[in-house]
């Protein structure tokens, strides 16, 4: 049984910024966090289908 949706369907909403690509100088940790939860999306795209129900 899937733990978060109960085995219903759902939808997630993942929010970074244009910085996660495009990094600005004096914002080199925002950058950093929002190209990790870019990178996390981008998996987790790829993975969803194999996460045990």
């Amino acid at each position: 049984m899937n733990e978060i949706s109960k085995n219903k369907e759902f939808t997630y909403v993942i929010t970074d910024s244009a910085v996660a690509k495009m990094p600005l100088p004096g914002y080199s940790l925002y950058s950093a966090t929002k190209s990790a939860v870019d990178a996390f999306q981008n998996a987790y795209r790829f993975e969803k289908d194999k996460i045990a129900t």
